[in-house]
């Protein structure tokens, strides 16, 4: 799921992009083609997208992607993977990514949904979930990125170790994620060890937003319990 809230990408006008540039940074999966032939797409790993076995930072919902360029402006010694499934926010992304002269940060425009099973156990070292979008009705329940089988897909996915950072601004998805990974093989991590400070650089724009409206913002990180065969 992307990230995309409201009528925020519909506001967005595409940036003007060389297509060997972006076609270099996103790749484009589309949803009907991973619901119906997965395999013909590769794992989601650091050795696909990069020709390395580090590990990956993947930011969920990436949107116009200030954050996941800003971290991987901050750390280029990481490698990070924005995933986005709009358009024009992934576009703007890369051309961020473009204007700081990034080697170290792909784009991944496809329904993570989708994608999660190409994703490779202990492959990541921090996956970001920030503003997920919330949904109101029970049906959909098992189709958003928070739920609990995507948590028991990114907890198999961390390194020993490794790091799931929760940002939202609905009480609901804090109740509901919260319930979730206390039954489910996460360590909550105490907001004084917390790997991640949120500076002005990194702030997405639905942060600056909210907090602008004076919402409540709730966050925490959970570090991954190792995986029983």
């Amino acid at each position: 799921m992307a990230l995309s809230r409201g009528r925020f990408p519909a506001r967005l006008t595409l940036p003007d992009l060389d297509p060997a540039v972006l076609e270099y940074y996103r790749l484009l999966w589309r949803g009907e083609d991973l619901y119906g032939s997965p395999s013909q797409f590769p794992p989601l790993t650091a050795q696909t997208l990069f020709g390395s076995d580090a590990p990956l930072q993947i930011d969920i919902g990436c949107a116009t992607g200030e954050f996941i360029t800003g971290l991987a402006a901050a750390h280029p010694e990481h490698l990070f993977l924005g995933v986005e499934m709009t358009r024009k926010p992934i576009e703007h992304a890369v051309a961020k990514a473009v204007a700081l002269d990034l080697a170290n940060i792909r784009f991944l425009q496809a329904d993570m949904i989708l994608a999660a099973p190409l994703l490779q156990p202990t492959s990541v070292s921090a996956i970001y979930l920030h503003f997920p979008v919330p949904f109101t009705t029970t049906h959909k329940r098992k189709h958003h990125t928070y739920s609990p089988r995507m948590l028991d897909i990114y907890r198999r996915t961390l390194i020993p170790g490794g790091r799931l950072s929760i940002v939202t601004d609905d009480t609901r998805v804090a109740e509901e994620i919260a319930q979730s990974v206390s039954a489910d093989g996460w360590q909550r991590v105490a907001e004084g060890d917390w790997n991640l400070a949120l500076g002005d650089h990194l702030k997405s724009p639905y942060q600056r937003l909210w907090e602008k409206r004076r919402r409540t913002i709730w966050r925490a990180e959970f570090e991954a319990s190792p995986v029983v065969q």
